[in-house]
């Protein structure tokens, strides 16, 4: 005998009576608020970046012949240099629509160097493989004396010729070009970011 509030027998499992289960309650809906959507992130300046590259290489490119252009006027480089790293955040900015760190434009600043001193190296590597001509080498120290370089022009055709000073001039030249582009792009994403703010 099954008790009075069985629901099935425990014998057969046959159900007594039927289960009227209530059904569960609908939440009620909520209205859809439109939310905003977030700008994208700013993409990250490196050479993965397609902007960033183009940029610096164009920027490269001019800071390249200005500072080759200014080399007779002391310290015009350096201004050129700094300058172009300015530019290149300036140009991202405008271009991509992004603000950059000051870490970010350090390295668009960089990396705007580094592509103007390998344009940069691929010219004084041609000059010396001239300068290990010795005719050609003669024919710059005269040309180097009668523009007023007298004892000096020799000691620094020399300097060209030796491993060691050719490696020293590479060296100065990648810290020259890489460190004051970086500068100016630190400075450009401190002033332009404090300009829009």
């Amino acid at each position: 005998m099954l008790p009075p509030d069985a629901r099935f027998c425990h014998k057969c499992g046959k159900p007594q009576f039927e289960s009227t289960q209530p059904e569960p309650e609908e939440a009620p809906l909520e209205p859809v608020r439109a939310e905003t959507v977030a700008a994208p992130l700013p993409a990250d300046v490196s050479f993965g970046n397609p902007h960033a590259v183009r940029i610096g290489l164009l920027v490269a490119f001019l800071s390249f012949f200005t500072s080759v252009l200014a080399s007779p006027v002391a310290l015009l480089p350096i201004v050129c240099l700094l300058g172009a790293g300015f530019l290149s955040v300036y140009l991202y900015r405008r271009r991509t629509g992004q603000r950059l760190s000051p870490r970010g434009g350090a390295r668009m600043g960089w990396m705007t160097g580094l592509f103007a001193f390998i344009m940069l190296l691929v010219v004084f590597t041609a000059a010396v493989l001239a300068i290990s001509d010795p005719e050609m080498c003669s024919r710059l120290v005269e040309e180097m004396r009668a523009r007023g370089a007298g004892a000096n022009a020799e000691a620094v055709v020399e300097a060209f010729r030796s491993p060691s000073g050719v490696f020293q001039v590479v060296v100065m030249f990648f810290v020259i070009f890489t460190l004051f582009p970086a500068l100016g792009g630190l400075l450009g994403a401190k002033l332009l970011d404090r300009s829009r703010g």
